[in-house]
């Protein structure tokens, strides 16, 4: 007989309440809460992915636009991966009376650590839109911002180079 992998599947024939503690039925039904929770857990990561994503291709979509940008060599893509993880600097920074109240630093604090982890990603490989090959950055001008269409550019790792 197949294992039964739902909850609402379990419950439909007996109740929750109605297993005794210790009993296969309870563990059943441990598992497929385990289970749900898990899937949840994924999801939740897979969607942050996603939107760092999304937000990452439309900041540089936004700089290529602006500055009308048709090819880049790495030093230039460098730089602008450094202006990338920098944009927060002012928030970061901040006014000196926004250290006295405790409402603001949790901002801050979230700033900081976003900072931080942009930094790490760097120094192993900054996941960005190729911007040194011309037919993607044409493909990233004329991208919609929909993620289903993502997958029609090109993406590198770019490591920080220790110089």
């Amino acid at each position: 007989m197949p294992k039964v992998l739902n909850l609402k599947k379990i419950q439909r024939k007996k109740g929750i309440n109605s297993a005794h503690p210790k009993s296969r039925k309870a563990k059943q039904i441990q598992r497929s809460i385990d289970r749900e929770d898990r899937i949840k857990k994924e999801r939740k990561i897979r969607e942050k992915r996603r939107d760092i994503q999304i937000s990452r291709s439309i900041y540089f979509k936004s700089i290529v636009e602006l500055e009308n940008i048709t090819k880049l060599n790495l030093d230039e893509l460098n730089k602008l991966i450094e202006r990338y993880i920098h944009r927060n600097d002012s928030k970061i920074k901040g006014s000196p009376c926004s250290d006295l109240h405790p409402r603001h630093s949790s901002k801050k604090e979230a700033f900081k650590q976003v900072f931080y982890n942009e930094q790490n990603e760097y120094k192993n490989g900054f996941h960005v839109p190729d911007l040194t090959d011309q037919k993607n950055v044409l493909a990233l001008k004329n991208w919609t911002g929909n993620y289903n269409d993502l997958h029609t550019l090109k993406f590198i790792r770019v490591k920080k180079e220790d110089s």
